[in-house]
């Protein structure tokens, strides 16, 4: 981790504190606001951009928790194949009777139209008794029995699956407690899309929702000051307290900035040898120097005992998570010089 934040300014985020009713700074007052359109008819709103030399690293974060709908038949829990899944421990007895509930029994079909609404595909899972763990082509998507995290970056259109979201919810029987969205302010916010052209577009959008679930009329805040870095959080909470089971209930999140690129080099594609045998299939290859990266900058050792799930990007780029027991960790590095960052974010229980 040393060798990562080496040479950077480093910004730490954990629990929301108060903050200011928002306003919308300098770098994004003055983007030219891009049409409302309705939650339900923006399925093509926004092209492909093309890539100019630099990238939005800082992450997009979606966190909503659901509850069972009263009266609501519950959906039967899914068996999974006990030998795929692991908490961390060596222990195969701990494997036996793993069934899946709530949100972690969709189907892949279901995610992957989550994460298509996101603009981002998945390509890599990881799971354990308590959660599922996908690796995105832009940042994670954690899914518990009723709660899902979605991390994006660049210029994805994270907020436009909420609509997804609420009616996958109910076709299972469960219905919006609590949702979160956070994000830095953009470093190139020209480049983003609808509904992100701002944080007042962005609560609008979510605003425009009310239709289908009362419980996203929440409020928006600025926290830090609005000349410099500062941070958005929007929150809707009805969240009825009565759970015992809240450990997962913290979040730290770390972010980096002005890598130092000697050290950035390490998350170069082709810094590694491409194949080490005639054989390596492409597939292997990407594991191979995806762990190589991971080991080479100590990532690895930030997560002792957890199950890793890495991914190295062309030409550059670095993505992992990594789970144990009812906690994930994800890193996410953009090492390209003049919009250099990383990221790291666990709610695992840290004493130090």
């Amino acid at each position: 981790m040393s060798e990562v934040s080496e040479g950077s300014s480093v910004h730490s985020d954990t629990e929301p504190r108060e903050g200011t009713v928002v306003s919308i700074p300098p770098q994004e007052s003055f983007i030219e606001n891009q049409p409302q359109q309705p939650y339900d008819e923006d399925d093509h709103s926004g092209e492909i951009r093309e890539y100019n030399g630099v990238f939005e690293g800082p992450e997009k974060t979606l966190e909503v928790c659901f509850r069972k709908i009263p009266g609501y038949e519950t959906v039967p829990a899914v068996a999974d194949d006990e030998g795929s899944l692991s908490d961390g421990s060596s222990s195969d007895d701990q494997m036996k009777g793993i069934r899946r509930v709530g949100l972690r029994t969709l189907p892949r079909a279901d995610l992957d139209r989550i994460c298509q609404r996101a603009r981002c595909t998945i390509l890599s899972q990881v799971s354990n008794r308590y959660l599922d763990a996908y690796v995105l082509s832009e940042s994670s998507l954690f899914v518990y029995p009723y709660m899902i995290v979605l991390k994006t970056c660049g210029t994805t259109t994270l907020l436009r699956c909420v609509a997804t979201l609420i009616e996958l919810g109910r076709r299972i029987g469960l219905e919006i407690d609590w949702l979160g969205y956070n994000r830095k302010n953009f470093n190139f916010p020209g480049d983003q899309m609808f509904p992100h052209g701002s944080f007042h577009q962005e609560m609008d959008y979510l605003y425009s929702h009310r239709g289908l679930c009362e419980r996203l009329n929440g409020n928006g805040y600025t926290l830090g000051p609005v000349t410099s870095d500062h941070w958005f959080v929007f929150v809707a909470d009805k969240t009825c307290r009565y759970s015992t089971d809240n450990d997962t209930d913290r979040v730290l999140n770390i972010m980096m900035f002005d890598i130092d690129q000697d050290v950035a080099q390490k998350f170069y594609y082709d810094k590694y040898q491409a194949k080490i045998h005639a054989d390596e299939t492409e597939d292997e290859a990407v594991k191979r120097i995806s762990m190589e990266q991971t080991k080479s900058a100590g990532i690895d050792a930030l997560v002792p005992g957890a199950c890793i799930d890495p991914r190295a990007f062309e030409p550059c780029g670095y993505s992992m998570n990594a789970v144990l027991f009812h906690s994930y960790s994800t890193m996410h590095i953009t090492p390209e010089e003049g919009s250099s960052y990383a990221s790291f974010e666990t709610n695992q229980k840290l004493s130090n």
